[in-house]
């Protein structure tokens, strides 16, 4: 029993063992069978061969087969090219005019499939074809931003030196700045303009994105806000600074230290000390001296007349009394005047403290968030209530004598924990808090 021939399976059979000359031989025993479909159409199959593409491209194509025939992801031979990186075949099919912006089925050129796999190559001879270099696919997103994503640092100079937009958004407002996590790539998108403060969609910048994720990146990503005028030998130097890089427009409901606190919560001090960062905070202190310097005048009041009134009690629990010898009665004088003094501050103190307090939750109640917020919190509570228990204090012993010392305690960390904010002061106090932590730990 003879078997029949059926030539379709020995041309894909041929095509899969890259048997140029039994391609060739079947294709001139059988002219019109490239008009048969094939699944993936035929110029796939000469593409995706193990060897001898470009002869089995050319015959394929000679015999006639569609340059435009797409596989069911819709891409075409052109796609196929460029994803495997033979840039050889890639050229033969633009020659034969194949189209350089034909869409797959998610609307991806085939310079977004060489901007994925990072060949120059490829790039180079789309490019110089005239492909369109910021062309969007279904979601937005152009080859820079895919060449970014994937931290294809080639793809992205080559793209950039021939005039692809850097600040071209996606449908959620990403940039491919926003996108990229090494830091070579970052640098040449600076490099190129990008802008490090654009927030996308859900207000994140990439300058954030960095502190948060990737902080290999940040000191790149800063650099972008300084420029340099002049030779760097030259004494007349001048370095411009741009501050505005941490503060971005729309991040006012976040505060303009925010930035900055994430990098203290995580750990990287190294970017604090960043001329950018430095300078920043210089600059904040000195506008804020004068009213931190008005705050630790207050609590210092509060926490000496705390003290005073809070030891008066303690040492001189009675009231005055008429009945007493006169040096008794001057003593008591003394004492009683003392007690209603030091009553008087501490009460002007913390109505003064109390209604900062007051304001800043109306303005900002996301302060709250701060652990320095809620130490001053309970600190004003626990003095309203030292404040309110005068009567109770005459009496020895009892709930409020302990209070009364916890609430000491308090005002004084407080003090503590300011000072530790003046930049002369604060290295001391923060090694005083490692000890304690240390010496806690081992006793």
């Amino acid at each position: 029993m003879t078997m029949a021939i059926n030539p379709l399976g020995e041309l894909t059979a041929a095509l899969h063992e890259a048997q140029d000359a039994e391609v060739a031989n079947i294709l001139k025993l059988n002219s019109n069978l490239i008009d048969n479909h094939c699944s993936p159409p035929w110029l796939h199959l000469a593409i995706a061969a193990p060897r001898n593409q470009l002869i089995l491209l050319n015959l394929l194509l000679d015999a006639g087969a569609p340059i435009e025939a797409t596989d069911k992801f819709g891409a075409t031979a052109l796609h196929v090219a460029t994803g495997t990186q033979q840039s050889d075949c890639l050229g033969e099919l633009l020659k034969r005019g194949a189209s350089i912006d034909a869409r797959d089925r998610n609307r991806k050129t085939a310079i977004h499939y060489a901007a994925h796999n990072n060949s120059p190559e490829c790039l180079d001879l789309l490019l110089t074809n005239g492909c369109s270099r910021d062309v969007a696919d279904n979601e937005g997103k152009t080859s820079l931003h895919i060449a970014a994503r994937e931290g294809a640092l080639a793809a992205v100079n080559a793209l950039l030196l021939n005039g692809a937009s850097p600040m071209l958004q996606d449908h959620e407002q990403r940039t491919p700045l926003h996108l990229t996590r090494v830091p070579g790539v970052a640098k040449a998108l600076v490099n190129a303009g990008a802008d490090v403060t654009a927030p996308d969609a859900h207000g994140h910048t990439p300058l954030s994105n960095a502190v948060d994720r990737r902080p290999a990146m940040v000191p790149n990503l800063l650099t972008s806000g300084m420029a340099v005028h002049g030779n760097i030998n030259d004494t007349k130097l001048q370095v411009f600074l741009n501050l505005d890089i941490l503060t971005p427009l729309g991040s006012a409901a976040l505060g303009e230290m925010s930035l900055l606190r994430t990098m203290a919560h995580r750990g990287q001090y190294d970017l604090l000390k960043h001329p950018i960062c430095e300078t920043f905070l210089h600059l904040k202190w000195l506008r804020v001296y004068p009213l931190f310097i008005v705050k630790i005048f207050i609590f210092f009041g509060l926490t000496i007349s705390l003290t005073a009134n809070v030891c008066l009690h303690a040492d001189f629990p009675k009231k005055c009394d008429t009945n007493m010898t006169a040096p008794e009665l001057n003593q008591s004088s003394v004492v009683c005047n003392g007690k209603l003094w030091s009553k008087c501050l501490l009460i002007f103190f913390l109505t003064i403290i109390t209604m900062r307090q007051i304001l800043q939750l109306l303005l900002r109640f996301s302060s709250l968030k701060s652990r320095g917020s809620w130490l001053e919190l309970i600190l004003t509570i626990c003095t309203m209530i030292v404040c309110s228990s005068v009567v109770d204090r005459e009496q020895p012993g009892g709930w409020h004598h302990h209070l009364s010392a916890i609430t000491v305690l308090l005002s004084w960390l407080q003090i503590t924990v300011l000072m530790g904010h003046i930049p002369q002061i604060g290295i001391y106090v923060h090694l005083f808090k490692k000890v304690s932590a240390i010496t806690v730990l081992l006793s």
